[in-house]
């Protein structure tokens, strides 16, 4: 079988108009992506390009688990972003997923600069009686992104 170029290959998809609109769709989506938010952890790619279109404009937006303020740094760009994250160390070996607190906090800091988000560094628990206390503000969109395990879900969801 010989390989085909791309002119080829074009004109063979436009054969078959929707897979290649299809195709094509997927490739533009995938190459804008690769730049949104670079080799970030976390929420990236599709999964942050879904979430940015769920929560849309000018909204209040709580986000709880935010390490290293990527996802903050997004959703900030057209929102008010409440970030909650205690940047605790794992008691197992003292990091927070593999880093020290300190450097995590710091990276969030330096992500989020200049950005639309408040930083409670707190647990969610801790951090929802102050809210409820102080602000009473009600949250238009929330993201959970904690402790990702059942139990902690269910408490942040609670």
């Amino acid at each position: 079988m010989t390989e085909l170029s791309r002119k080829e290959l074009k004109k063979l998809l436009l054969k078959f108009p929707f897979p290649y609109t299809l195709l094509n769709k997927m490739y533009k989506r995938v190459k804008r992506m690769r730049g949104l938010i670079g080799k970030a952890e976390g929420v990236d790619g599709l999964q942050l390009e879904f979430l940015i279109e769920q929560i849309g404009k000018g909204n209040l937006v709580l986000e709880i688990g935010a390490f290293k303020g990527q996802t903050s740094r997004e959703i900030a760009k057209n929102n008010q972003v409440v970030a909650i994250d205690p940047f605790l160390a794992d008691q197992s070996d003292g990091t927070l997923q593999g880093e020290f607190p300190s450097e995590v906090y710091s990276q969030f800091i330096k992500n989020t600069k200049n950005m639309n988000v408040v930083l409670i560094p707190q647990k969610s628990d801790e951090a929802f009686r102050y809210w409820d206390k102080e602000v009473k503000k009600k949250f238009d969109f929330i993201f959970i992104d904690g402790l990702h395990t059942y139990e902690g879900v269910k408490t942040d969801f609670k």
